[in-house]
């Protein structure tokens, strides 16, 4: 595991970042960049044939995005408790 370095001497200890974490920010980053380019233009096709709602765009944006920062910083986390506990404490599997 490789902690992520801001600069060059100083690091996060919090966060860490591997080649499985490589592989899901791909992940993540490629299905939540077409769900926002497509939320993109539906949107505006919906707002423009019902003028008479009001244009909530920026706000499902701005939720979108923030949920999207939330996935990235699980993804670096370095503290996986309350994420993997239950798959790591089956009962007949030994951790080793």
């Amino acid at each position: 595991m490789e902690y992520l370095a801001l600069i060059d001497n100083a690091n996060v200890s919090e966060l860490f970042s591997d080649q499985f974490s490589g592989i899901m920010v791909a992940i993540i980053g490629v299905v939540g960049g077409l769900i926002c380019v497509y939320a993109l233009g539906y949107m505006r096709k919906y707002q423009m044939e019902h003028p008479d709602y009001t244009d909530r765009r920026s706000r499902f944006f701005g939720i979108m995005f923030l949920f999207l920062s939330a996935m990235f910083g699980v993804i670096f986390s370095k503290y996986d408790g309350p994420f993997f506990t239950p798959v790591l404490k089956r009962p007949g599997r030994s951790r080793s």
